[in-house]
């Protein structure tokens, strides 16, 4: 997706605000979220400029099929409080700019969650993740030739935490590392054709460099004291 925001000459932001994405069945009920901290953070938006940049999502797999209603804003990630823009306000502060057709997949993405992984959660209709833990295994359909992965993260927090650190390695080869930023993030990573070997399955591993434990994050107010890894909300792979 492509966000375009149209800085009025006269806005300011005393924080860094997260950018809401909403997508909502036809009775306007949430299906899922993609919230996440904008590249540039809100603080540094210049007035009376435009701020535009992309963002990948991942469209989960689940019951619903059909028009999507795309609605996005901005919340304190404080205390969620939303803060007022010009657009097609539905009431609530959360702004129509697009919708989508949802059609039955056309196969079985062919992912297995093997081993590392905690039990399936879900929160609204379609939002269903996986926490993983230090480190926790997925098999993949070797795809035979170069491809995209396509990982999901959700994570909590803010952006003035020391970011933990993802390492994803593919059938053993080097790992890849990244930063686990808080919210909403699609993370690709290249799959050469030649690394892959010729199994019918790839072993992807994700670990992390430490755990977190909800209940440290005073901000949730959570109740989980479970220490978890990496949480996945979905997967593809997409053949280059």
């Amino acid at each position: 997706m492509t966000l375009t925001f149209d800085l009025a000459a006269s806005a300011r932001f005393d924080d860094d605000y997260v950018v809401f994405l909403h997508f909502l069945d036809e009775d306007r009920e949430l299906l899922w979220t993609a919230d996440h901290y904008p590249p540039t953070p809100t603080r540094a938006w210049e007035p009376g400029r435009v701020v535009e940049y992309a963002w990948t999502i991942l469209v989960p797999m689940c019951a619903y099929f059909g028009e999507v209603t795309v609605a996005v804003g901005l919340y304190s990630p404080a205390d969620g409080a939303r803060i007022p823009l010009h657009g097609d306000d539905d009431g609530r502060r959360a702004y129509r700019v697009g919708r989508l057709t949802v059609l039955p997949p056309f196969r079985d993405t062919g992912i297995g969650y093997a081993s590392g992984w905690h039990q399936l959660e879900y929160s609204s209709y379609c939002k269903r993740w996986r926490w993983s833990q230090l480190s926790a295994v997925l098999e993949l359909p070797n795809p035979g030739s170069d491809a995209t992965l396509y990982v999901g993260f959700d994570h909590e927090g803010r952006l003035d935490e020391t970011p933990r650190v993802l390492t994803v390695t593919v059938e053993g080869e080097s790992g890849r590392q990244f930063p686990i930023r808080p919210g909403y993030v699609v993370q690709e990573v290249p799959l050469a054709a030649a690394s892959l070997g010729t199994n019918d399955d790839v072993e992807v591993r994700l670990a992390v460099d430490r755990l977190y434990t909800p209940t440290a994050l005073t901000s949730l107010g959570s109740g989980d004291t479970r220490e978890l890894g990496v949480r996945v909300l979905g997967v593809f792979v997409q053949k280059r």
